[in-house]
């Protein structure tokens, strides 16, 4: 375990250029020859602060077969705080870097607050390693206004893209056992171009996450129908059709109620739309579970029953644990940041940073910035 203080972002571009260059993570290898991936975490984030980040990483690094445990693992925060929940964790001290940083972003930090304050937060310290090439991806569990605003100061958007997005994994009886979803809330509004651009950054999502060569994709709609729907999602459509991005298949329009039945792999909307569908099945799936236990607890023969079917009740609980897919990715940006759920305990910050070791190995900032000048060229879809 070592630990470091974290380098403040550099003041202007003549400093950041006479600054010496560090070697790229993607040079870290493991035992098997492939690349590690490097992990920046703020580890100060979230409602459960630095135990839940710890948690995760016992989740995660537990047993030396894990191909989670080749990744190199950095903690951005109050170094004393993180040093004494390690000293507890012996298995976890020389695989773990601290990086001391003071300052925390507040929740609930406005646009402008998190503008002046991020430089100097543990949020900030992990952009800035990303930004440097110190890391592959930062993950926090923070406020998402907060790591929007400051994501998109220090790490630029890719160039042609109007905006990024949130994408976020949904459960699916397909074979990859999920679905990309997005925008799931970085855009409350978005019309047919902005559309059409996060189509494309789902499906370099989808290829690297979900290992699906050809995704397809669909625009979430009040109807499967070409005739339903609003005028602008009908507009989105033909964008996509104009475009026709090589690594995608365009499958229309699809209902909410079907998301999960592998109709689509890729599902598009605003982040309005999206955020209040991704929270509904996140209630629905919670209330589900609440039903299964006092289905067994309101009957004396209940734990009889739960006994008897106990290996197939925790598989179906597992299979609709939100915790399982927690994670939303930034996309669209000039460097990977994933977004944990603020009230993330171990387990579910433990998928976060699996999500995050995939797409950092699955190289999916650059897969992005490659599709989108392959199929727009840096122009508009609508000039395409």
């Amino acid at each position: 375990m070592t630990s470091t203080p974290a380098t403040p972002p550099p003041s202007s571009p003549s400093e950041a250029q006479a600054e010496p260059q560090p070697a790229k993570s993607a040079a870290v290898k493991s035992a098997s020859g492939k690349s590690a991936a490097v992990l920046a975490i703020d580890a100060m984030s979230g409602e459960r602060g630095p135990q839940a980040v710890v948690e995760a990483l016992e989740i995660i690094l537990d047993g030396e077969a894990s191909p989670l445990g080749r990744n190199v693992y950095q903690l951005f925060g109050d170094a004393v705080r993180l040093t004494d929940l390690l000293t507890a964790r012996p298995a976890l001290q020389d695989r773990v870097q601290i990086r001391h940083a003071a300052g925390v972003m507040p929740m609930g930090a406005t646009p402008r607050e998190a503008m002046r304050q991020g430089p100097h937060t543990s949020l900030g310290a992990c952009f800035d390693a990303v930004v440097k090439g110190h890391a592959d991806v930062a993950v926090s569990a923070g406020d998402t206004v907060a790591l929007m605003t400051l994501a998109h100061t220090m790490l630029g958007p890719v160039p042609g893209l109007r905006r990024p997005a949130i994408a976020a994994l949904w459960p699916s009886v397909g074979p990859a056992g999920a679905a990309v979803g997005l925008d799931m809330g970085a855009n409350l509004h978005a019309d047919p171009e902005i559309l059409a651009q996060h189509a494309l950054l789902g499906v370099e999502y989808a290829r690297a996450a979900l290992e699906i060569e050809r995704p397809r994709v669909a625009v979430l709609n009040v109807g499967h129908e070409d005739t339903k729907g609003r005028s602008d999602l009908k507009e989105a459509i033909a964008l996509l059709q104009r475009a026709q991005p090589p690594t995608a298949e365009l499958d229309g329009f699809v209902e909410a109620d079907a998301i999960g039945f592998d109709v689509a792999d890729v599902i598009v909307t605003d982040g309005f739309t999206g955020n209040i569908a991704l929270k509904s099945a996140e209630g629905a799936a919670k209330l589900i579970g609440r039903y299964m236990r006092e289905s067994f607890e309101g009957h004396w023969r209940g734990p009889l029953a739960a006994a008897g079917g106990a290996p197939a009740l925790k598989a179906r609980k597992t299979r609709i644990d939100p915790r399982r897919l927690n994670g939303g990715v930034f996309l669209g940006l000039g460097g990977l940041v994933v977004k944990s759920h603020g009230a993330a305990d171990g387990v579910a910050f433990a998928s976060a940073l699996g999500l995050a070791s995939r797409v950092a190995r699955g190289d999916v900032a650059a897969r992005i910035e490659g599709g989108v000048r392959q199929v727009w060229g840096g122009r508009s879809a609508e000039t395409h």
